[in-house]
């Protein structure tokens, strides 16, 4: 999980950097928005999908996954930092669930805001867009195709200000972020801040998304407005009512931004050559996340090799043998019976014991030898003791092939380390 999290981090990350450092300047606010939102699925599902690829891939290939046994002075040392381990998940994971639940009541807390004064507003329709006049002191804001009218200042209570050129281009911006589908945006990025609550590059998504969705309403506004006048009208609602939190509003906190990009020339055609970095960079993403797959599966990883006899053939088994209870249980009668020898301990011996040996159809174990010493002097003490304790394990789950139990060769790396 710890390892998935990165990739998204890092996918996440490198197109960030991209769009802030080449593209956040140029005025094609469409491309932008399709940019922002490609690298948000990417840089989730890329990971994803990949470990996925990479999960079937094991399941279809045999591989057994078994952790490196680490023993010490009289302790295997894997299982109390195993049983450490779990308690500081349990913490992790709880906390994790603590601030998704404050952060889902707050996005549902929003939902139930908009659904209410929705629910007491006086409604119209205007072509495809559903008006609601609220009553209340806020600027124009849109959620789908809704857009809620309220009032400029606290002190209005007529309707004068709804037939003034200002309201009408405030509305035409409402329309622009209707029209432009933005609340499916605003919405799944919200989603994903909820989930990804603990995550500054999902906020800084949401952000950025959000700056893009109001360049383009400010274009659109343009059509019936000069920049000069529209910009001064911006400036001079930064004091009135702001909107729900994530609606589509006419004012939001990035009023420098705007202006700027009210004055900014259009980017010149050229520049579009920025955005074909993004294949090279995709392709440097998968070649990177394939091969962490590949690193992170052959430390520690032996392969289930199916023995050969009369019955089978040399193909992979459908599911790999297993020790009773699984892998938790393994590492617990390791920790309860792997015993440092005296001899090996006074003469300083250390390293790992690779132990192989067979599971046969019955799960009976069979053929325990000595694989391999490495990382250390080879020490008889320490591959004796290794052998004994294989020797003394209960019969495991056998593997499958074709539906029916097959013998398999494994392999247990045993780490002897003296504290």
């Amino acid at each position: 999980m710890l390892l998935l999290l990165l990739k998204i981090t890092v996918g996440w990350g490198v197109f960030a950097l991209l769009f802030s450092v080449a593209l956040r300047h140029e005025t094609f606010f469409k491309i932008n928005r399709i940019y922002l939102i490609f690298s948000v699925l990417a840089g989730l599902g890329l990971p994803i999908l990949l470990s996925f690829l990479e999960k079937e891939n094991v399941v279809a290939t045999g591989i057994l996954v078994l952790p490196q046994i680490t023993v010490g002075m009289q302790k295997l040392q894997n299982l109390e930092s195993s049983e450490q381990f779990s308690s500081f998940q349990e913490v992790i994971f709880g906390l994790y669930f603590l601030g998704f639940a404050v952060a889902a009541a707050r996005f549902f807390w929003g939902l139930r805001q908009i659904f209410l004064l929705a629910k007491n507003s006086k409604s119209e329709w205007d072509g495809g867009f559903r008006i609601l006049k609220t009553g209340k002191f806020h600027l124009p804001f849109s959620f789908f195709n809704l857009i809620f009218l309220g009032k400029i200042t606290p002190a209005d209570s007529s309707d004068d200000w709804e037939s003034s050129d200002e309201l009408q281009k405030m509305l035409e911006h409402e329309k622009a972020h209707v029209r432009g589908g933005h609340s499916i945006d605003v919405v799944f990025l919200e989603i994903l801040c909820t989930v990804f609550w603990f995550h500054p590059l999902v906020f800084w998504y949401k952000n950025a998304l959000r700056n893009v969705h109001e360049y383009l309403a400010d274009a659109a506004t343009l059509q019936i407005s000069d920049k000069k006048q529209y910009g001064l009208l911006l400036i001079r609602q930064t004091q009135s009512g702001l909107a729900p939190a994530f609606a589509n509003h006419f004012f939001p906190s990035q009023l420098k931004k705007r202006i700027v990009m009210l004055t900014k020339n259009a980017s010149p055609a050229r520049s579009g050559w920025k955005f074909s970095l993004v294949l090279p960079l995709l392709a440097g993403l998968v070649f990177l996340f394939q091969n962490s797959n590949l690193a992170a599966q052959t430390a520690g990883v032996e392969s289930s090799k199916i023995i050969q006899d009369s019955e089978n053939d040399n193909r992979e088994p459908e599911t790999d043998a297993e020790f009773p209870g699984g892998t938790d249980a393994l590492l617990k009668f390791l920790g309860e019976n792997i015993k440092y020898p005296t001899d090996a301990r006074k003469a300083k011996a250390e390293g790992v014991v690779l132990v192989k040996f067979v599971v046969g159809k019955t799960g009976e174990i069979f053929d325990i030898d000595e694989k391999e010493f490495k990382n250390g002097t080879r020490h008889q003490s320490l591959v004796d003791e290794a052998v004994r304790v294989i020797r003394s394990m209960p019969r495991w789950k056998p593997a499958v092939l074709d539906g029916k139990p097959v013998s398999t060769e494994l392999c247990i790396p045993i780490k002897f380390k003296l504290d």
